[in-house]
């Protein structure tokens, strides 16, 4: 649905499986919806999405896990939110 440029329809389905998800799905759910709200020009919900998870996952030591990798993509996601949300407040 997103490929298609359903970014509506494609956010329900996400929203639905970041609500039913945890673990490394959570992360790669809440990733997806945080990209479909950024791309429908929710900022504030696409942070929230991507803050509330970062707040109640555990990482373990091991860096050789894909939970790591999955982590990486959800603050890179947050870091463009952040420059985005930046940018409109300094008027570029």
């Amino acid at each position: 649905l997103q490929q298609d440029g359903q970014n509506t329809e494609a956010l329900k389905f996400a929203t639905r499986a970041h609500e039913h998800s945890y673990g490394d799905n959570l992360i790669r759910a809440a990733t997806l919806k945080a990209q479909l709200e950024m791309e429908l020009k929710d900022l504030k919900k696409a942070e929230k999405t991507i803050t509330q998870v970062l707040e109640k996952i555990y990482l373990p030591q091991t860096q050789t896990i894909r939970t790591h990798r999955y982590v990486a993509n959800l603050r890179s996601v947050l870091e463009k939110i952040q420059y985005v949300k930046t940018a409109k407040a300094e008027g570029l």
